[in-house]
């Protein structure tokens, strides 16, 4: 075990203090991060009564992308979406909120109520 020795002058003692004041800010930094953490909660289940509807939607978003030659995972990434939630929203498999589909809708410029005539 190797022991260091540590001179503190009057000269450097403020460096020392300002340095034990950064580490402190970044423990804090830190740990504040950590705290701020979102955990991972799965996707809800479609409920029965709901799952043709979702699909519908799925299957519609499927369609305008496919029209315009854009692959999801180029799309997903665009819109800042995971390719994972981006392909189980075309599939009908999860519930997402009414501002990821008009993201995606002005990306497509579609409005909402073109988009929801056909369904």
């Amino acid at each position: 075990m190797q022991i260091y020795e540590l001179n503190i002058s009057a000269h450097n003692y403020g460096q020392i203090n300002i340095f034990t004041s950064i580490i402190k800010s970044a423990n804090n930094s830190r740990l504040q991060m950590e705290t701020n953490v979102k955990k991972y909660r799965p996707p809800k289940e479609i409920k029965p009564e709901h799952q043709e509807l979702m699909s519908k939607i799925g299957k519609r978003l499927t369609e305008v992308r496919l029209e315009k030659k854009i692959s999801s995972s180029g799309l997903a990434k665009e819109l800042g979406i995971s390719r994972n939630a981006y392909h189980l929203m075309e599939a009908g498999k999860i519930y997402f909120n009414v501002l990821s589909l008009l993201q995606i809708l002005d990306y497509h410029q579609i409005p909402a109520t073109a988009f929801f005539e056909n369904l």
